[in-house]
């Protein structure tokens, strides 16, 4: 699209993009980009108060990217709200011209940083995002510095789910949208949920992945839930021939890791030297290779190898070097108030007892939450959400950290609601078969969101083959 035409269409397709016609909210001021393989799109900026109820004090720039509708749009925008917290949204913007395409056809796709990640007055913390995966996720020193270094820049207590409520308020009266139709995937569809609740009739629709209820303690349920998809995960091997037989031992060697692990003897290799791999962080990192298919299929072959004292393969697995890094200032702020801060020290035993992560995480995250500046949330804020907006919830049978009675729990509150489990998939779709399936009946909802769409091919959604390769014993 020439650019003339684009910024044109924009004039037309977003008539609040003056001060004027925005009333009370400021200016979103968007020229052509380039996003993908060359595809044409509008990036800018919306600023807006760091604190809402201080307007005139100082603002925070939101980075906004919109992609046109590739036909006529004639549908709400549609408004992706990404994970984390502390993911940002504009990264994902290339699925929308490649994969996602058929999302735009007939609607334009609205996203934006959430305030503190990507471009968004970023908070970042290189002292923790950037140790290793192997090494305690929050040393105490390392969150001191980061708590003292984005104060000079961050009023932290600002950076709350709720503060990100106000600002997608903000981003859908600066683009003139009388509805919109909502994304979310995990955190993303908490943020959904209590923007829901403020603002009931500007959603037309919405659509979930790995929901994440409002009363949700992260993370405390996360060693109980990871403990669950590790045991499917078993059986799935027990009844699968080629992995079976290729690993006729699988719990025993499971068994025999925990066992290295707390004698010390798996090692990384850390310069010159060779270290003990500590079982916290180990474990940690081990099930993150849980969120995707892809990686769960590939962990009797990781447990098999580790208990042959061969560390590489899950080493290389879990390397930190992604393009994506989440926002750390952003997710204490937010995960601090709203979950960990609300454990009672005396439920963690019971909650983690008898799963490989054991108190691990959650100790670690209320020891950062300690120090962590605290952010003002009303109890009501936990309270589910109530709604007839139509909500469509997807859910992987084999999701590690939101699973299907989570989804469940919020669907009993949303009248028009609609529960879909696919039952191989992760918590994040990504490496199971047909995932077209899965965005033609996203497409198909947001359409029509009071029909029960089609979703007989979700029978043909499968994870991918076990990994099976041979396993060389260690010569130490």
């Amino acid at each position: 699209m020439p650019h003339s035409l684009l910024t044109r269409s924009a004039a037309l397709l977003f008539p609040c993009l003056s001060l004027a016609a925005c009333g009370d909210y400021p200016e979103l001021s968007l020229t052509q980009c380039e996003i993908g393989d060359g595809e044409k799109a509008l990036c800018g900026s919306l600023p807006v108060p760091e604190n809402w109820n201080q307007p005139g004090e100082r603002t925070i720039a939101l980075n906004v990217v919109v992609i046109p509708a590739s036909e006529a749009a004639s549908q709400p925008p549609l408004v992706d709200l990404a994970g984390g917290p502390g993911l940002p949204a504009t990264g994902g913007a290339a699925f929308y011209v490649t994969d996602g395409s058929a999302y735009r056809r007939d609607r334009n796709v609205i996203l934006f940083d959430q305030r503190g990640t990507g471009d968004s007055a970023p908070a970042l913390c290189p002292s923790i995002g950037e140790a290793g995966t192997l090494t305690p996720m929050y040393p105490l020193d390392a969150v001191r510095d980061c708590v003292k270094t984005l104060s000079q820049t961050h009023d932290l207590s600002q950076y709350s789910s709720l503060s990100s409520v106000r600002d997608l308020e903000a981003v859908r009266a600066a683009v003139g949208a009388e509805q919109i139709d909502l994304f979310g995937m995990s955190y993303g569809t908490r943020l959904a949920q209590a923007y829901i609740r403020a603002y009931p009739r500007r959603v037309r629709s919405a659509v979930f992945i790995g929901t994440v209820a409002m009363d949700s303690r992260a993370p405390l349920p996360h060693a109980k839930n990871g403990e669950s998809v590790l045991q499917a995960i078993f059986a799935d091997c027990e009844n699968d021939a080629s992995c079976a037989d290729a690993f006729p031992d699988l719990r025993r060697q499971w068994e025999t890791l925990n066992r290295l692990l707390r004698q010390g003897q798996v090692f990384m290799d850390v310069g010159n030297e060779r270290k003990p791999i500590a079982p916290g962080p180990f474990m940690e990192a081990f099930r993150t290779i849980l969120t995707v298919e892809s990686g769960q299929r590939k962990v009797p072959a990781l447990i098999a190898a580790l208990s042959a004292g061969d560390a590489k393969p899950f080493l290389e697995m879990v390397a930190t070097d992604g393009p994506l890094q989440i926002a750390e200032g952003v997710y204490l702020s937010i995960e601090c108030t709203e979950g960990t801060n609300r454990i009672r020290h005396t439920e963690i035993d019971a909650a983690t007892a008898n799963t490989f992560l054991g108190r691990y995480r959650v100790d670690e995250q209320m020891r950062a939450c300690s120090v962590w500046p605290a952010t003002s949330v009303p109890e009501s804020f936990f309270a589910p959400v109530t709604s007839d907006v139509p909500l469509l919830l997807v859910v992987g049978g084999r999701d590690h950290a939101t699973p299907a009675a989570h989804s469940a729990s919020v669907a009993e509150h949303f009248s028009n609601s609609q529960l879909l489990v696919v039952e191989e998939m992760g918590h994040v779709p990504a490496g199971i078969s047909n995932l077209e399936c899965l965005d033609r009946i996203m497409v198909d909802f947001y359409a029509e969101p009071l029909e029960i769409p089609d979703t007989a091919c979700v029978e043909d959604m499968r994870a991918p083959p076990f990994e099976v390769r041979e396993v060389q014993a260690s010569a130490d």
